[in-house]
């Protein structure tokens, strides 16, 4: 196994900037373990011909599971569930070729319901219903090829 490349790059999400590091490796087969610079565990998976197969997991710099679902082909695939740090349900997501599709189900970090609706092709579809942390329902927004189309309180 070799590197081919290391890829650098910066990441906005919400109010973070994240910047990344991705090496590509060529032919590589078989188990495939990361860990922080304090050892613990932080990916643990699977490659079949340099790409990501079989079933994968993240984890916390404290141990705690971060995310974990299978891949296919290099593709999410299937039933991914994510968690926060306190390793309550944050997300539990279907999968189909890489993106979103199906079923998703979002919590709030008490564990209580925080979003409810369905995915399709990686775009929100049909009725999402919004709870508050006590999970009763503040508000219900349709959603036709991922646009907003009605909201109801």
């Amino acid at each position: 196994m070799s590197i081919i490349k290391t890829v650098i790059f910066l990441s906005k999400f919400k109010d973070s900037i994240k910047l990344r590091f991705f090496r590509l490796f060529s032919n590589r087969d078989g188990e495939y373990q990361e860990k922080y610079p304090n050892g613990q565990l932080k990916t643990k998976g699977y490659y079949k011909n340099g790409v990501k197969e079989d079933y994968w997991t993240s984890y916390y710099e404290t141990g705690n599971l971060k995310e974990e679902g299978k891949y296919q082909k290099g593709l999410k695939e299937g039933k991914w569930t994510y968690y926060f740090p306190n390793g309550v349900i944050e997300n539990i997501e279907s999968n189909k070729n890489g993106k979103v599709d199906g079923e998703f189900q979002s919590y709030h970090e008490n564990g209580k319901k925080a979003a409810v609706g369905q995915y399709r092709n990686g775009k929100r579809e049909g009725v999402f219903r919004i709870y508050d942390e006590t999970e009763k329902l503040i508000e219900e927004i349709e959603f036709y090829n991922g646009e907003k189309k009605i909201t109801n309180r």
